[in-house]
């Protein structure tokens, strides 16, 4: 039977991760001293090798993704990544308010309110507290553009 180490991960991935590449051996991963993973060193080759025989539906996806990017028919996450960082992005105050900004809740707060509600019929309705509507409605705001409540029930 092989030897297994065990190793907490507290702050040391990379180095649990690199050891167990260097001596082939598998290690159990703690937290507080109880066990949440374990991690072994797997041979490329082999991987691949079982990939093929046991994962056709996925083998044939990455042959067509490969092929599309061949042909240019959609580009790679690195040139996506690329061009969104070279884009220059506009000044907060600048960019347009748009409503699916919003979280669910923040919908949810916005439209009570557009309804008529107040902070406190809104926090009973939904089960929080009025100082949890009201930091809520000042996020929405703020994504929004929106200085005072009464612009926002419009919304």
């Amino acid at each position: 039977m092989p030897k297994v180490g065990v190793r907490d991960l507290q702050r040391d991935a990379s180095g649990v991760i690199a050891r167990v590449m260097r001596t082939g051996r598998p290690t159990i991963v703690t937290k507080h001293n109880e066990p949440v993973a374990a991690v072994v060193a797997i041979d490329p080759g082999e991987l691949e090798d079982f990939v093929l025989a046991n994962a056709p539906e996925f083998v044939r996806s990455m042959r067509g993704a490969d092929l599309a990017l061949l042909e240019g028919r959609t580009r790679s996450a690195d040139v996506v990544f690329e061009e969104i960082e070279a884009e220059p992005t506009p000044p907060e105050d600048a960019r347009e308010p748009h409503p699916s900004l919003l979280t669910e809740r923040e919908r949810e707060v916005l439209g009570l309110v557009a309804d008529g509600f107040t902070n406190r019929d809104v926090a009973e309705r939904l089960g929080v507290t009025p100082r949890t509507v009201e930091r809520t409605l000042a996020r929405a705001f703020d994504k929004l553009h929106i200085g005072v409540r009464r612009a926002g029930a419009r919304t």
